[in-house]
């Protein structure tokens, strides 16, 4: 669904366009083992608008904004794919996209052969996806000597997440630039400046409390468990290895561009 309006707040001089599209979907999907069932929804609009106001012949004033935020959440069952049968709910899985924008542009015609446009905006993006297992378990792996010694009921994975790590980014562009256009005789110059600035957030971490990932690997009572010299008491046949995983950081990049152009009518076809 889409609604708009557009016209005048004052007569010949501010003038205004909005817009505002209903966007749904519902895509449903089995695991490829057909053992889960997954139901997704999301119901997230997109809107844009512009301003555009002539504050007299020479100088025109505009902004543009628009959102493309986007949130989508799966529930996910337990499944039995050869007789279609829906079982308990086991996780939910949250995603977010997109962000809100906008530009500000500044146009004068200094005189009837030069005019200059000056603009300044913020692009904004986001990506994350989690879920609750993601935020309540840790990764559990072990190897399959393991698990052929001591069976997992049903196959169910040990632990109650497959995921192992969980990204977030957020990323900021500032943009920034300044464009001239000269008609002299046959000759069209155009020149400008455009400078920007990205910035990213960006987490990284394994799933759970403390961001652990545990591994169970199988071994003989009275072995040395590599790299730490530690004896396996007897009457153990596996031990578990943790590691903590966690990193962050903000990033800059900063960029700047001169150009110049002359485009030239030699004659009125060449």
């Amino acid at each position: 669904t889409n609604v708009y309006a557009s016209g005048p707040i004052v007569k010949d001089k501010l003038f205004f366009f909005a817009m505002y599209e209903a966007r749904g979907s519902s895509p449903r999907n089995t695991s490829d083992d057909g053992t889960t069932f997954t139901s997704n929804g999301a119901h997230n609009g997109f809107w844009g608008a512009t301003i555009d106001w002539h504050i007299n012949d020479s100088n025109l004033l505009s902004l543009m904004a628009f959102s493309d935020k986007n949130k989508n959440t799966g529930d996910v069952y337990d499944y039995t794919f050869d007789t279609r049968t829906l079982g308990a709910k086991t996780n939910e899985i949250y995603t977010d996209s997109g962000g809100r924008n906008w530009a500000l542009t500044y146009t004068n015609y200094l005189t009837d052969d030069l005019s200059m446009k000056l603009l300044y905006g913020s692009n904004k993006r986001n990506a994350f996806t989690r879920s609750l297992s993601d935020i309540e378990c840790n990764r559990v792996v072990a190897e399959t000597k393991v698990t052929n010694a001591v069976p997992v009921p049903g196959n169910v994975p040990l632990g109650c997440t497959t995921n192992s790590t969980v990204e977030k980014r957020d990323d900021t562009r500032k943009e920034a630039r300044a464009d001239f256009e000269w008609k002299l005789g046959d000759h069209l110059v155009r020149f400008g400046y455009d400078h920007e600035k990205d910035t990213s957030i960006y987490q990284r971490h394994y799933t759970g409390p403390g961001a652990f990932y545990y591994n169970i690997y199988y071994a003989t009572p009275g072995s040395t468990i590599n790299n730490t010299g530690g004896v396996l008491p007897a009457g153990y046949t596996a031990y578990v290895r943790a590691r903590r995983y966690e990193i962050a950081g903000t990033f800059q990049t900063t960029n700047s561009a001169y150009y110049l152009e002359d485009s030239w009518q030699i004659t009125p076809t060449f």
